[in-house]
């Protein structure tokens, strides 16, 4: 899988919906101290396949946070292309736009984005309700089917398992965003301050 390959060394997936045309990621981005021990626990690796040679150019990447992932991102697309390409015997870009990076600097937008993730696929018409999106990372919340989702801290963000549910089956409508930050919540955004 290549979001294990190229992203989850580096971040936890805490939601994500893959639709025809295009999919969202949600992502907590690993402090640079987690990143930095995984490379060099890869560089010193004699089982698992890594090319030792980027690790050090990985290290220095780190320095830019925003530039690293990226460059992450920007792996984990061309290998997906190339692979597509090979497989379906094409060959050019795959994808019309490039992807978006958004910072989530507030409580809200959090809990809205977890939301809009989970109901894009009832936003686009391709079901009525967001429990029938099988690519959807609602269903590890709801029925354990994806374990590479980190799903006890969304849960527990919401404030268990039966408010998220509410939270979800409530009509889509956009997101607001003239609430302040309160103190509890500056001090959950501190873990999203990395990018």
């Amino acid at each position: 899988m290549k979001l294990e390959r190229f992203i989850m060394p580096y971040a936890d997936v805490l939601a994500f919906c893959f639709i025809p045309n295009h999919f969202h990621l949600v992502l907590r981005i690993r402090s640079e101290q987690e990143i930095a021990k995984y490379l060099l626990l890869m560089h010193q690796s004699k089982t698992r396949p890594f090319n030792r040679t980027v690790i050090p150019v990985r290290l220095y990447q780190l320095k830019e946070p925003e530039n690293f992932f990226r460059r992450r991102f920007s792996d984990f697309f061309n290998s997906f292309t190339r692979h597509t390409n090979l497989v379906r015997k094409r060959k050019g870009s795959l994808f019309i736009k490039s992807y978006k990076f958004k910072l989530v600097e507030t409580h809200l937008y959090l809990k809205y984005l977890i939301y809009y993730v989970h109901l894009n696929p009832v936003k686009h018409g391709l079901r009525k309700s967001v429990r029938d999106w099988q690519w959807s990372s609602y269903r590890s919340y709801v029925w354990e089917d994806f374990e590479f989702v980190e799903t006890e801290f969304i849960i527990d963000f919401f404030g268990g398992i039966d408010k998220f549910l509410d939270y979800h089956n409530r009509p889509y409508s956009p997101v607001k965003h003239h609430e302040s930050v309160d103190e509890k919540e500056a001090d959950f955004l501190a873990q999203f301050k990395y990018l």
